[in-house]
């Protein structure tokens, strides 16, 4: 700038600055003020950085907690589990300036159970097979430039590699361990996740048929969620592609293929039997879209909705009537998968001292007339030379603690009520009660489910739970979980009874 150029703005910007709106420049001010403050708030960090050990600048946070729980099940051919379970986990976390963080936790847990008979899985009293249920490290680009640079960027980017719980949207399609890398891009309104990762090998899969389906799975996840925040609201959209990477061991199945075959419980009566070789592989892709915010200062909201392709082994056998025959030579052909599903929930906030909300929450997802006896088998499951619009997902969706069914030919709407019963009292101010009311359908008449049931009719049946989140102290809480499901006349004969769920468990952490 010239010196007469500059001498010209001397004189000219007071005349601006007297015929300028007075707010105006307050705002200017403040606002130069604020970055004023950001840029020293940087300098200080930096100054800081390099004068304060790192070991001064170190987070290091450790603990541990033990619990004592109780569960009873009652299924409804009237036979009743039960098994207490001693639980200790401890964890530590450190972080660096904000930039580094390191986590890890680790799980024992003993089942044990009532009797030998009580177990799930037929092997007893036992431990927990994973002991490591979280370990990770995150770096955080964004910070770094800030703590290090003395850079205030709009935009940043967060590294994570190990294993930890993955979480997308509303929890319809993706809720589950994985180990693998997590990548965090985001800007002031749009943000993206992708991620990259296999379950870990103890992780229960959806599909029991299959061999060791509890002990001994691995499907991976590649996918990417992008999230848009508009202040009251922020939709989002994602894509999310699973591959079995199971060892997808063949099963040989003794088969009745000229034997009556009872639609209501999926067993085939004896008759002249042949062995059939079945294999598995279940490879399915997601397209979601859906929305997360608040339209009032009482109503908050949650929609999702998603669109499930790819491709699958259907079984190798077909319903012929009343019998079951093979399908052509008896060889699996992949077939497409075609299916959908949806969550809605609102939630009403009463804004009184004792934390009261209402909450109502509808889920739908598709079923498949072709498939033979469960919704997510390969074994007796879609049937050959047809597409499989069967749902199966990997989500964390809240489906009752009683029935608790897959998410797949289902309509289930929840009703809600939670409250503090006593806020005022310095005992009971952490106290929750709550009552969630469940209707369960059928989506398709004719379309099964996880388990036998009729086709002449939608309705499955009601369930009310109960559940009580009490932190007595900082380092004592206490939870109690009960639930009673009532089926409808849709259940065969011998599995038609009431089922019901009861959970205590006591925590003490130190």
């Amino acid at each position: 700038m010239t010196v007469a150029a500059m001498c010209m703005s001397a004189v000219v910007s007071p005349a601006v600055a007297q015929n300028a709106d007075p707010q105006r420049v307050q705002q200017l001010q403040r606002e130069q003020r604020l970055r004023e403050l950001d840029q020293f708030d940087l300098d200080r960090r930096i100054k800081a950085n390099e004068l304060v050990p790192v070991d001064q600048r170190t987070l290091i946070d450790y603990g541990a907690f033990l619990s004592i729980n109780y569960l009873t099940v009652k299924e409804g051919d009237g036979e009743t589990r039960g098994q207490r379970i001693y639980e200790a986990v401890g964890y530590a976390r450190v972080n660096v300036d904000g930039v580094h963080e390191g986590f890890v936790r680790g799980r024992y847990a003993y089942f044990d159970f009532f009797s030998e008979n009580d177990s799930f899985d037929g092997r007893g009293s036992r431990e927990n097979d994973d002991k490591l249920d979280r370990a990770y490290y995150r770096f955080d680009l964004g910070r770094y430039m800030q703590a290090y640079q003395g850079k205030n960027p709009d935009s940043g980017l967060a590294i994570q590699g190990g294993r930890d719980l993955v979480y997308w949207a509303n929890g319809l399609v993706l809720g589950s361990r994985l180990d693998g890398f997590v990548i965090d891009a985001y800007t002031r309104e749009l943000s993206v996740q992708a991620i990259v990762g296999v379950t870990p090998e103890k992780t229960v899969d959806f599909d029991p048929s299959r061999p060791d389906y509890d002990t001994d799975t691995r499907r991976a996840f590649f996918g990417a969620l992008f999230t848009y925040d508009l202040g009251k609201h922020q939709p989002f959209a994602y894509a999310l592609v699973q591959r079995d990477w199971n060892d997808n061991a063949a099963v040989n199945q003794n088969l009745g293929v000229t034997s009556d075959f009872d639609p209501d419980t999926g067993a085939v009566i004896p008759g002249s039997e042949q062995e059939i070789l079945t294999r598995f592989g279940y490879d399915s892709q997601y397209f979601g879209i859906g929305s997360n915010g608040v339209l009032s200062d009482r109503f908050l909201y949650a929609v999702e909705a998603v669109y499930q392709a790819g491709s699958a082994r259907p079984t190798n056998v077909r319903p012929d009537g009343a019998s079951i025959v093979l399908a052509g030579d008896g060889r699996q052909k992949r077939e497409s998968i075609q299916a959908a599903a949806v969550n809605a929930r609102l939630e009403y906030l009463l804004l009184d001292d004792r934390n009261t909300r209402l909450s109502f929450e509808q889920t739908i997802a598709t079923g498949d007339r072709d498939r033979i006896a469960s919704s997510s088998d390969t074994v007796f499951g879609n049937s050959p030379g047809t597409k499989d619009r069967a749902f199966n997902a990997f989500g964390l969706i809240n489906s009752g603690l009683a029935f608790s069914p897959n998410l797949s030919n289902l309509s289930i709407t929840r009703f809600g009520i939670a409250t503090n019963p006593i806020p005022k009292s310095d005992l009971t101010r952490r106290l929750q009660v709550g009552i969630d009311f469940f209707v369960f359908a059928k989506l398709q008449q004719g379309a099964v489910i996880d388990e036998p049931t009729g086709d002449d009719g939608n309705f499955l049946g009601v369930e009310p739970d109960l559940y009580l989140n009490w932190q007595v102290t900082s380092d004592l809480t206490v939870v109690i979980r009960y639930g009673y499901f009532f089926p409808s006349d849709q259940f065969p004969s011998g599995n038609d009874g009431d089922r019901q769920f009861v959970f205590a468990g006591v925590t003490y952490a130190f």
